[in-house]
């Protein structure tokens, strides 16, 4: 019984330190606990980020720093001598465009501040691939790979691909988290599962992190490789273009397997139906092109 009462006055304790931040005016206030670092980690497409840090042991803000640089895909840690020991609250201040934001994360004793588009809603989530939003206009693709599944098992692949990140579903937390990133057209992996990826759900979600951000983005699987092809690049406005000027990706052919492969075949009826599904083509165009594929 004893224990119990001191377990629910610690719990009171806790919820009277907790249950009420002190006005932070103009800001964010998060409530911590243990921690020893604040770092910031920019997954967007700014290239200038001001943030400015406070720490609140009891009920007074103490400006403890700012961050003001931080390049594409980079952590960068803030350099304070405070002792983050006695903290109970952190506040910051930044200026965003509406097209981006703040994502705050707890990683141990790491107070980790990710910069992301505003569209990307799945980073550190654990939402299943169903219900989470796909916002294309916006840079926010989702690809369901199973049907390619059964051809890969290797790497993923980029093609004239551009600023971006790859998110997967990690096996075993189920956490959506940062498979690679993707700056000047190369691919640098960043997880742990690289060359396994077979063993993960065949789900896959791209964030691009530039300013036009509407592509024509194409699945396939070569040399048991997995390969996303951005070689479709349009703009949004119906004004500036029409739908006949919107340009059409080309096929992806194997350098070492025939051109009518079973590989080939299912890449451009999937090429065709993204195609159809984004009203690059009409019906007809698309039935007449699947059969031209299949050989009817």
């Amino acid at each position: 019984m004893k224990r119990k009462i001191l377990g629910m006055l610690f719990c009171l304790m806790a919820f009277a330190v907790y249950a009420k931040a002190p006005a932070f005016d103009g800001g964010t206030v998060i409530p911590v606990e243990k921690i020893g670092n604040i770092v910031l980690l920019n997954y967007s497409g700014l290239n200038e980020i001001n943030i400015e840090f406070s720490v609140c042991e009891d009920s007074d803000w103490e400006s403890i720093g700012s961050i003001t640089t931080c390049p594409f895909a980079k952590e960068v840690k803030l350099s304070t001598k405070v002792n983050f020991s006695k903290v109970h609250y952190v506040g910051y201040k930044c200026n965003l465009p509406s097209d981006k934001k703040i994502f705050v994360y707890v990683d141990g004793r790491t107070l980790m501040f990710y910069v992301l588009e505003a569209s990307n809603t799945a980073l550190k989530k654990s939402a299943p691939f169903s219900d989470i939003k796909e916002d294309t206009a916006n840079g926010f693709y989702k690809f369901d790979t199973t049907v390619q599944r059964k051809h890969y098992e290797k790497d993923v692949r980029v093609k004239n691909a551009p600023k971006c990140i790859i998110l997967f579903q990690m096996p075993k937390t189920g956490l959506w988290e940062v498979y690679g990133i993707v700056n000047e057209g190369k691919l640098k992996v960043v997880t742990s599962y690289h060359k396994d990826i077979d063993r993960c759900q065949p789900y896959w979600i791209i964030s691009v992190c530039e300013e036009h951000k509407s592509f024509q983005i194409t699945a396939y699987t070569k040399h048991n490789d997995l390969c996303f092809d951005f070689s479709g690049q349009y703009e949004t406005d119906e004004s500036d273009n029409s739908e006949d000027d919107l340009p059409e990706a080309e096929i992806e052919v194997s350098d070492t397997e025939p051109a009518e492969s079973t590989d080939d075949v299912e890449a451009q009826l999937l090429k065709l139906k993204q195609l159809y599904d984004n009203g690059l083509i009409d019906e007809d165009e698309y039935k007449e092109k699947k059969s031209k594929v299949l050989g009817l």
